[in-house]
């Protein structure tokens, strides 16, 4: 074959190789987009979990320390009545639910699934560990 009739076959091959790299460079923008737009949805969903356990720490923190001294000596000799106990989760997580935005929690909980008992279950060691400090 002459250099003529292989122009027509060099210019196809060179418009193919030209299509292939600009595919490719297509597709690695795409897959680079949501690979940091992942990257920000974990941080924001991290961001959201981390805000939500500080709050839950500080609320039952100052739940604790306001308690009557009635039940601070209860606390310390490790004889909270169930019934004070819940009560004392419930007073954390509706103060976790006013200070902490809707849209956090939700981010917080995508994260844990069930983002109420993972509280109950923080909030209870919290108390466990408040029992050891007091006495």
């Amino acid at each position: 074959m002459e250099a003529a009739q292989l122009a027509p076959l060099y210019t196809e091959i060179i418009q193919g190789v030209a299509l292939l790299i600009v595919a490719g460079i297509g597709y690695m923008t795409t897959k680079t987009q949501m690979a940091t737009r992942r990257k920000v949805d974990n941080d924001e969903i991290e961001k959201a979990l981390l805000t939500t356990l500080d709050v839950t720490d500080s609320s039952l923190r100052s739940i604790i320390l306001g308690l009557g001294e009635n039940l601070k000596k209860k606390l310390a000799d490790g004889k909270l009545s169930t019934e004070e106990i819940r009560e004392i989760k419930c007073d954390t997580l509706t103060k976790v639910e006013k200070e902490v935005a809707p849209a956090l929690l939700e981010r917080a909980e995508a994260h844990v699934g069930d983002l109420a008992t993972h509280l109950l279950t923080r909030i209870e060691g919290g108390i466990q560990k408040a029992d050891r400090v007091t006495r």
